[in-house]
């Protein structure tokens, strides 16, 4: 599955990222580390809300079956 999670510092940054993960749990903890370990240490405190999920395999079979 690929997440789609919403990164928000506060008062600095609003962003999103995408990451391939096997559940909400592991994509947020994927977004997390990939927060700049810098800004942490500034004491950003940041927010992480998974914004979708999508199933790339379903998706690809989905479009094969309609290209055939």
């Amino acid at each position: 599955m690929v997440y789609t999670v919403r990164v928000v510092a506060a008062n600095l940054i609003t962003g999103t990222l995408s990451v391939c993960a096997k559940s909400e749990e592991e994509a947020l903890s994927k977004a997390e580390q990939r927060i700049s370990p810098g800004l942490k240490q500034e004491g950003y405190e940041f927010q992480l809300e998974v914004l979708e999920a999508r199933d790339l395999a379903l998706e690809a079979r989905d479009l094969a079956r309609l290209a055939a």
